[in-house]
C-alpha cells in the first residue's frame, strides 16, 4: 500500500506530496497469520469519527465520543494489531473472501465466536 506524505519542501518553501510505503508510515511490524478454517465471529468496536462538509469554526465542534460499530463475519486472518474479517466466503472460487475489513484489537470492546453456522 502506498501513502502520500504532505511536507514542506526545504528548497522551494511550499507544501508537496511525497509517496511513501506503508512501512515508512507505520513502524509497527505486523505478522499476519492466515486462518485455515475461518470461524464466524461478532465484534463490537469503537471507531474514530470526523466532521466533513467544509470549513468549521472551532465552536461548532462537538465531541460525541467514539462511534460503537458492530461487525459480523468470518475471521480469515489475524496479526498482533488486528483482525481480518470477511463478510462472505466462497471457498470453491479463486478468490474465496469478499469485503475484508481490518479491525484494530485495542478498539474491540466485545468479541464473540458464533456457533451453529
Amino acid at each position: 500500500m502506498r501513502h502520500a506524505l504532505i511536507r514542506k519542501s526545504p528548497r522551494q518553501g511550499r507544501w508537496e506530496a511525497h509517496n511513501m510505503s506503508s512501512e515508512a508510515v507505520s513502524p509497527i511490524k505486523k505478522s499476519f497469520v492466515k486462518v485455515d478454517n475461518p470461524k464466524p465471529i461478532y465484534l463490537e468496536w469503537n471507531d474514530h469519527w470526523g466532521m466533513g462538509g467544509g470549513w468549521r469554526d472551532i465552536a461548532d465542534i462537538r465531541d460525541p465520543g467514539p462511534s460503537l460499530c458492530r461487525t459480523l463475519g468470518w475471521l480469515v486472518g489475524e496479526d498482533r494489531i488486528g483482525y481480518y474479517v470477511s463478510s462472505g466466503l466462497c471457498p470453491d472460487s479463486g478468490a474465496p473472501h469478499t469485503m475484508i475489513m481490518y479491525v484494530i484489537k485495542k478498539d474491540v470492546t466485545k468479541k464473540k465466536w458464533l456457533r451453529g453456522i
